[in-house]
């Protein structure tokens, strides 16, 4: 980072510190991570509101608008939240940010910054990400979501106008970033057949090794099983809902454990109840601080995802399980990433997504297996301090800024 060193860097996000889950945590550790390295660190976010949608109340007031925390000084700005779920519900809300953000540039300081980072999920933050880069500054956009991947998959935009505007946007916007980086070679050819012709890199998630690192094993007579995340459509928790229905139907003993929040939570807490269902329980989301703690009070974790949007999203959970030292079982769809992670690493089960007696059936297998889960676990471990330590993901990362902006300077 010599070259870059001591210059400044816009990070752009509509997630930030202190939200515990989702994209928040990552872009708060990338942005600490270019601080550390020397460089000044301005970030524009909204004020904390996911994953439920509401603004705690000690933000409310706009006291904590402005900011420094570990060298970075952070811009908070009002938050448009539309009742309306789905996404256009969240395009207008991404729309406002990019309005209350060109605002609030004018706040930033801009004189020797050379780096501009955006984070979609939200095109119009990677659009906000080109205006403030404008000619002087190298744009790296990270993209987490395919929002129109996502709309398709899910449909809530169907095949008509407003999805194809939605593709064009992404390609437009894209394409005039000096780097776009994405978690997959799957996300990495859904951009590619949108028309973004831009360069293209894998950044894939990282997690804290350090800070999540495996606790001792419950001891206990019944087995617990955990989901934790957000509860929203494109992690298809319903067969979730039913899987353990069929584990309670053949009188296993395993215990299903729900924590989180999100747009479904109504929908879930009422199939639970609709059903009878004695062996599932519901919990909050628990701080990062206690995070390792949380992943241990499983013996096995879910990861659930929606059969649709596999090649538009990853789900960021599974790095915290395996850091953790835990086992999990994958409802995915054949062929994607999941499954060739479940391949490369020997750490998890994948079954096929939308069968809830296939995801039932390896639960209970695995529940049976001490053994087998204890394998699981280390593999795990091993797997994501290989190849997704937080120190060794990020500092390929600033390799990848520092020869972008080398280029720039080259070509200038």
């Amino acid at each position: 980072m010599s070259n870059i060193r001591f210059t400044r860097a816009l990070v752009l996000s509509q997630n930030y510190h202190p939200e515990p889950i989702g994209s928040g945590p990552y872009m708060t550790e990338l942005a600490e991570h270019l601080a550390a390295h020397g460089m000044k660190v301005d970030v524009v976010t909204n004020r904390p509101n996911y994953p439920d949608g509401h603004v705690p109340h000690e933000f409310r007031d706009g006291r904590k608008d402005l900011e420094i925390q570990h060298g970075v000084t952070i811009r908070r700005l009002k938050p448009t939240l539309i009742n309306e779920r789905g996404v256009v519900g969240r395009l207008i809300g991404e729309g406002m940010f990019l309005l209350r953000g060109l605002l609030a540039l004018l706040f930033v300081p801009g004189r020797r910054r050379t780096v501009v980072v955006s984070l979609c999920p939200s095109i119009f933050t990677v659009l906000l990400g080109w205006i403030a880069a404008g000619r002087r500054s190298a744009h790296f956009a990270i993209v987490h979501d395919i929002q129109s991947g996502l709309a398709a998959g899910l449909s809530f935009l169907g095949d008509g106008r407003l999805l194809t505007w939605l593709r064009r946007l992404e390609a437009f916007a894209l394409n005039r970033a000096d780097v776009v980086l994405v978690l997959s070679e799957q996300m990495q050819e859904q951009l590619r057949r949108i028309g973004v012709t831009a360069r293209i890199e894998i950044l894939p998630i990282w997690i804290d090794t350090a800070k999540v690192a495996p606790q001792p094993v419950p001891r206990s007579n019944e087995i617990i099983v955990m989901y934790s995340g957000n509860f929203g459509r494109k992690q298809h928790l319903g067969q979730v809902i039913d899987m353990a229905e069929r584990l309670q139907r053949q009188g296993s003993g395993i215990r299903i454990v729900l924590r989180g929040q999100g747009g479904e939570e109504q929908t879930l807490l009422r199939a639970v109840r609709d059903r009878k269902l004695s062996n599932v329980s519901f919990g909050p989301l628990v701080p990062a601080a206690n995070l390792a703690d949380s992943m241990a009070q499983a013996d096995i974790h879910i990861v659930s995802q929606h059969p649709d949007i596999a090649d538009f999203a990853v789900p960021s959970k599974i790095y915290t399980i395996m850091a953790a030292g835990r086992p999990f079982v994958a409802a995915a769809p054949e062929a994607s990433l999941l499954w060739q992670m479940s391949e490369e690493s020997d750490a998890f089960i994948c079954v096929p997504s939308g069968n809830a007696d296939a995801l039932a059936q390896a639960i209970d297998r695995l529940a049976r297996d001490e053994d087998a889960r204890a394998a699981l676990a280390r593999n795990g471990r091993d797997y994501v301090v290989r190849l997704h330590d937080r120190n060794r993901v990020l500092d390929g990362f600033l390799d990848v800024v520092e020869s972008a902006v080398e280029a720039r300077r080259n070509a200038a």
